[in-house]
C-alpha cells in the first residue's frame, strides 16, 4: 500500500472450440505474451512453471517455487531446482538458490523443504545438498557472479565426509539420490545405483568449483557406477538387494553428465539395453507411433525369464517402510513409484538414449509428449505422474494435476540439440 507497482495483463482472443483446447490455448498464449519461444509442450511446461512461481509471503517479496497446488506452500528443493534451472532468468536462479543457502545445517547440509512461516523443517543425506552445488556451477557460468564461498565450501565438506568417508568411491547413504526417496537405510546403504552416479557427478561439479578433488578418484567412483551394470539382467541395477527391478531414475546421473560435462560414464551397450528392458506401455490408438506404446514406468519388476514384467508386490519390493500394502495384491500398480510415468525422468532417460545411439529414442520423446497432453483429454497439462494400469482416466489421481518440474525437458531438449538457450526471453538479460 502507498507504493507504486507495475503489473502485466497478457490477453488474447480466439474462436472457442473445447474446454481442453481453450486450457491449452491458456498455456501457450501465456509463453508467447512473455516472449518464449518453442514447441507446444515447451510452452505448456514454461507457462505451468511460471503459474507455480509466487512471493514468498506477503511480507516477502521473494519468488517461491512449488511444486503443484497440491503441494502449497511448500518448496521442495528439488522441484525448485529442477523447475528453475531450466530457465535463464538471473534474479530467479540467484534468489531460490539463496534461499536455499539459507537452510544449511551446522554440518553444511542444504533442507529439503522450505515452508513459509516456518522455515526449513527437514534436512537429510538426500541429493539437495548435491544439486545446490550443481545450480552454483551453473549460476557461475551463466551468470559470472560471486556467491558465498564459505557456504559453498561447507557443502563441499559434506558431500565429501557424507557419502563417501572412507574414500573407496563407494556412496553411502540413509536415503536415494534422486526422487524415489520414500526409503531410507540404516545403517547407511551402498547398493543404489543412482546413488553412485550421483557421486560422480557431485564430484566432477565440486572440481569445477574449483576444490581439489583427483582425477584418478573420480575415475573410481564413475567405474563404480559402471559396475551397477548386470550384464546378465542387461540393466543396471535399481537396488542390488532387488536386482530385478529397474529404473528409469538410474540413468539420471548419465543425463546430468551428459548435460553439465559433455561426456558420458556410461557405454552405448549399457544405456541401450537398460532402456530396451524398459517396458512401454499404454498404446492409445491416436498416438504418433502406437505399436511402441505411450508411457513407461519409473520403477518395475522385470520377470526372471526376460520376457515379460510385473509391478512390484508385497513380498518383493525395497519400499516396506512406506507400506507393503502399497505394493502387493494389486493395490496401486501402475501408480506412484510402482509403475508410475514421471515425464522428467524418463524423457531424459529417452535422450540419454538419443545421445547413446537407441534408435527408438526420438519416436519415444514425442510419444511420451503426446501422452502428456492428450492421454488424459481433460488434463493438457503437466502431471507428477501418469499411471500405467487403468480402465479409465476418472480413476487417475487429481492431487497429480500440474506439477511444474518437468519443465526441466527444456535443458533436455538442448542436450538433445532440439532448442537453443535464446528461445528463453530471460537468456539475452542476463
Amino acid at each position: 500500500m502507498g507504493q507504486p507497482m507495475e503489473k502485466t495483463t497478457y490477453i488474447f482472443t480466439e474462436p472457442y472450440t473445447t474446454h481442453k483446447d481453450f486450457m491449452i490455448s491458456a498455456q501457450t498464449r501465456l509463453a508467447e505474451g512473455k516472449g518464449f519461444k518453442g514447441s507446444q509442450i515447451e510452452k505448456m511446461l514454461y507457462a505451468n512453471f511460471n503459474m507455480l512461481t509466487w512471493i514468498t509471503t506477503i511480507n516477502d517479496m521473494s519468488p517461491f517455487n512449488v511444486p503443484n497446488m497440491n503441494y502449497s506452500p511448500d518448496m521442495y528443493n528439488r522441484d525448485s531446482f529442477f523447475s528453475t534451472v531450466s530457465t535463464y532468468n538471473k534474479e530467479l536462479n540467484l534468489s531460490i538458490w539463496e534461499q536455499w543457502g539459507r537452510t544449511q545445517t551446522t554440518k553444511g547440509g542444504i533442507g529439503t523443504i522450505i515452508t513459509p512461516y516456518m522455515g526449513s523443517v527437514e534436512a537429510k543425506d538426500n541429493e539437495a545438498t548435491i544439486e545446490w552445488l550443481i545450480w552454483a556451477m551453473l549460476n557461475q557460468r551463466r551468470f559470472s557472479v560471486s556467491l558465498p564461498q564459505d557456504k559453498i565450501q561447507k557443502a563441499v565438506d559434506y558431500v565429501l565426509n557424507e557419502f563417501d568417508s572412507v574414500h573407496d568411491g563407494k556412496c553411502r547413504s540413509h536415503f536415494s539420490l534422486s526422487q524415489i526417496d520414500i526409503v531410507d537405510f540404516n545403517p547407511k546403504a551402498d547398493r543404489l545405483g543412482v546413488n553412485q552416479g550421483m557421486l560422480a557427478i557431485a564430484l566432477r561439479t565440486i572440481k569445477e568449483l574449483g576444490y581439489p578433488v583427483s582425477e584418478s578418484y573420480i575415475e573410481k567412483v564413475e567405474q563404480e557406477y559402471r559396475n551397477f551394470y548386470d550384464p546378465q539382467r542387461r540393466h543396471l541395477l535399481f537396488d542390488r538387494k532387488f536386482p530385478d527391478i529397474i529404473s528409469l531414475t538410474d540413468l539420471e546421473p548419465e543425463f546430468f553428465s551428459l548435460w553439465l560435462f559433455g561426456r558420458p560414464m556410461l557405454t552405448d551397450e549399457m544405456v541401450i539395453n537398460h532402456l530396451n528392458q524398459v517396458p512401454i506401455l499404454n498404446k492409445a490408438a491416436n498416438s504418433p507411433y502406437p505399436e511402441l506404446g505411450t508411457t513407461a514406468p519409473i520403477c518395475v519388476r522385470l520377470t526372471k525369464d526376460k520376457k515379460g514384467f510385473a509391478y512390484l508386490s508385497g513380498d518383493y519390493q525395497p519400499f516396506e517402510q512406506f507400506g507393503a500394502a502399497n505394493y502387493s495384491n494389486g493395490k496401486n500398480d501402475g501408480y506412484y513409484y510402482n509403475g508410475g510415468s514421471w515425464m522428467r525422468a524418463e524423457y531424459c532417460a529417452y535422450v540419454v538414449g538419443l545421445k547413446h545411439g537407441w534408435k527408438n529414442a526420438k519416436k519415444l520423446m514425442e510419444n511420451r509428449v503426446w501422452a502428456e497432453i492428450y492421454l488424459n483429454p481433460k488434463w493438457p497439462f503437466s502431471k507428477e505422474f501418469i499411471p500405467t494400469k487403468w480402465t479409465s482416466t476418472d480413476s487417475w489421481w487429481v492431487s497429480t494435476k500440474g506439477l511444474c518440474w518437468n519443465v526441466f525437458i527444456l535443458m533436455a531438449d538442448e542436450v538433445a540439440e532440439m532448442r537453443t538457450p535464446d528461445m528463453d526471453p530471460d537468456y539475452q538479460k542476463r
